[in-house]
């Protein structure tokens, strides 16, 4: 190539698809079209993170991004996202304790701390759903461990609101984390396998009825127990987990689209039980979920509304050295959420919505 990146590929008349990847971006293939010696030069574009590149055309008034407006707030998207997840862990997390305000608190936990506060206080959303249970954790386990349980892979973008925020979801002190998921490829299928230093993932996409809509498929499954029993052979210490993400999404028309997204995962510890008492946990089991089912309706250019069900929950169980259990608890909560927005003016922009739970 030249120093503008152009070069020149001399090949007959004809029909030619081009791919062009690059690490850290999604791979881009377009199809040419050569009549003749003299062809119109091309030009490639390549998206950031793991989704394709798409042009979309949004008309908006001169609202600022809530990245933007809020102060202190800071936002990460695609190549960032893979860059600072962390090299042996795929964890979105570990890419928000690299942002200003933040203090990472355990090199083996996901959690943080946000200008002093504890993360017990963070209220972490996905898609605008609280979604305080996806860990993959040990729970009542004083030294353990944790990690998030979604596909960096899968997320559009990653937004810290360490304060002064819009109160949109509410019920919590401290810091938002907004971790937004995107669609999958609405032109063709694709598919990829990708190894970490503790675990493998695989994600699918692809469209659906001509591009409509749109399907993503992600799952991981770790093998650090095996890595451990690798290292320490005369162990029997083993950490491992699994996850699976689901996001449909369909325009049933201009002004309606549907979306569901599905995520559940399992976490399972095992130790040595020769030095432990009867109080102690020596095999762990966690399962958390989350599923979403959406409606939104845009009746006018001016009014948008976004109708929500979901369910969220966690099962754990912890067993002693006899196999009798020492602790367990379960959570299941069901809600509907409906989030509305008015452009009454150039000048005047309105929020509002609603929710009901039951916890």
């Amino acid at each position: 190539t030249d120093a503008d990146g152009r070069f020149t590929l001399p090949v007959p008349p004809g029909i030619y698809t081009i791919a062009a990847s690059l690490i850290g971006y999604a791979i881009a293939r377009v199809n040419v079209i050569v009549r003749g010696a003299e062809s119109p030069p091309i030009v490639l574009r390549l998206a950031e993170g793991a989704g394709t590149y798409t042009e979309r055309v949004t008309v908006v008034g001169a609202r600022p991004e809530e990245s933007q407006a809020v102060p202190g707030a800071a936002a990460l998207h695609g190549g960032e996202l893979q860059n600072l997840r962390g090299v042996m862990l795929d964890d979105p997390l570990r890419a928000v304790q690299m942002l200003p305000s933040t203090t990472a608190t355990d090199d083996f936990y996901s959690e943080f701390a946000v200008r002093g506060s504890a993360f017990r206080h963070v209220n972490l959303t996905v898609d605008g759903i609280s979604a305080r249970y996806l860990m993959h954790t040990v729970n009542d386990v004083v030294d353990g461990g944790s990690i998030a349980m979604i596909n960096s892979e899968t997320l559009g973008a990653v937004t810290l609101l360490p304060g002064s925020y819009p109160e949109r979801t509410g019920r919590r002190i401290g810091t938002e984390v907004d971790l937004l998921t995107r669609e999958g490829n609405r032109q063709r299928f694709s598919g990829r396998a990708g190894l970490s230093g503790t675990s493998a993932t695989f994600l699918a996409e692809g469209p659906i009825n001509g591009g409509r809509g749109s399907w993503l498929i992600s799952a991981r499954r770790s093998y650090l127990d095996y890595i451990l029993k690798k290292i320490y052979p005369d162990t029997n210490l083993a950490f491992g987990f699994s996850d699976a993400q689901t996001k449909l999404v369909y325009d049933l028309s201009v002004r309606n689209q549907l979306h569901v997204i599905l995520l559940g995962g399992r976490a399972a510890f095992s130790r040595p039980s020769e030095d432990l008492d009867l109080d102690d946990t020596a095999s762990a089991t966690s399962t958390p979920w989350l599923a979403i089912a959406g409606w939104r309706f845009t009746p006018s250019p001016a009014v948008s509304l976004t109708q929500r069900a979901y369910t969220r929950g966690i099962n754990f169980e912890n067993r002693n050295p006899g196999g009798v259990r020492v602790s367990s608890g379960g959570s299941t909560d069901v809600g509907w959420r409906m989030d509305g927005s008015y452009l009454a003016s150039p000048h005047a922009f309105v929020e509002f919505g609603g929710d009901v739970e039951r916890l």
